[in-house]
C-alpha cells in the first residue's frame, strides 16, 4: 500500500513538472572549450583593431578558460583628448554584443604613442 502511494505521488510530480527544465538552442562559446574561447579572444582583438584603429590590442580570458571574464588592453589614436570614462565607453560600445555574454571585464586604455 505504501509503495503504491509513493509510486502515485512520484508519477503525479512528473506530470506537473516542467521537465526538461531548459533547452539550449545554441551552445555559448564559453562552454565549447578552450579552442572556441581562443577564437573569441581573437575575434574581439580583430574587431577592436578594425573599429578603433588600435595600434596594440590584447584580449585575455582571465576566467580560467570559460570565457566569462576578460582583460582587455588597447592603445588607439582615437583616445586622444578623451577622458578615461569616454575611452572605456568607446570600447564597451564597440563590444556591446560580446559583453552581453560576459560576466565582466577589465579595461586598460591608452593613447597610441606619438599621437
Amino acid at each position: 500500500m505504501l509503495r503504491q502511494a509513493s509510486s502515485l505521488a512520484l508519477r503525479a510530480s512528473r506530470q506537473n513538472s516542467t521537465y526538461p527544465f531548459f533547452r539550449l538552442t545554441q551552445t555559448p562559446a564559453r562552454w565549447q572549450g578552450t579552442e572556441a574561447a581562443g577564437s573569441q579572444e581573437k575575434a574581439m582583438e580583430k574587431l577592436l583593431g578594425k573599429e578603433l584603429k588600435a595600434t596594440k590590442v590584447t584580449v585575455e580570458d582571465i576566467s580560467g578558460g570559460c570565457g566569462s571574464m576578460y582583460s582587455i588592453a588597447i592603445e588607439s589614436p582615437l583616445f586622444k583628448g578623451l577622458s578615461l570614462v569616454k575611452q572605456h565607453q568607446l570600447v564597451k560600445s564597440t563590444l556591446k554584443k560580446e559583453i552581453a555574454a560576459m560576466h565582466g571585464l577589465t579595461l586598460q586604455t591608452k593613447v597610441s604613442p606619438g599621437q
